[in-house]
């Protein structure tokens, strides 16, 4: 009885542990290219939507200013809250460990921020 039962049951086992055919592969490549493209889209955006600045304000109360981008480094000075500075291009998002000076020293990015006003 076992035995009869299995095979009765065999195929629509078979069947169902059997991959199906999908009944429109066309639906599935135009998925699988829109996927493609609205990834390349989304990082085309994301390219053009990165906004730099090359201006920064001093946040802390006093920030020190160093011979490289490193607290091993030697700081030689330090600005005072609200000094502008002026910075080679850098990208706002994410915040940047350090921004690299027009004088050539390195301030902490975490304390000088974006500025786009008037100097």
């Amino acid at each position: 009885m076992r035995f009869s039962t299995l095979l009765a049951l065999g195929l629509p086992i078979a069947a169902l542990a059997a991959p199906s055919a999908n009944p429109n592969p066309e639906a599935d490549a135009i998925l699988a290219k829109s996927e493609i493209v609205a990834g390349s889209a989304e990082s085309a955006i994301e390219a053009r939507a990165a906004v730099y600045f090359n201006v920064c304000i001093v946040t802390a109360s006093a920030l020190k200013y160093r011979t490289c981008a490193s607290t091993s480094c030697a700081a030689v000075g330090q600005y005072s809250k609200g000094k502008k500075l002026n910075t080679y291009l850098t990208k706002i998002s994410p915040t940047p460990a350090w921004v690299h000076l027009k004088n050539g020293y390195w301030v902490s990015g975490k304390y000088c921020q974006a500025y786009s006003g008037p100097l």
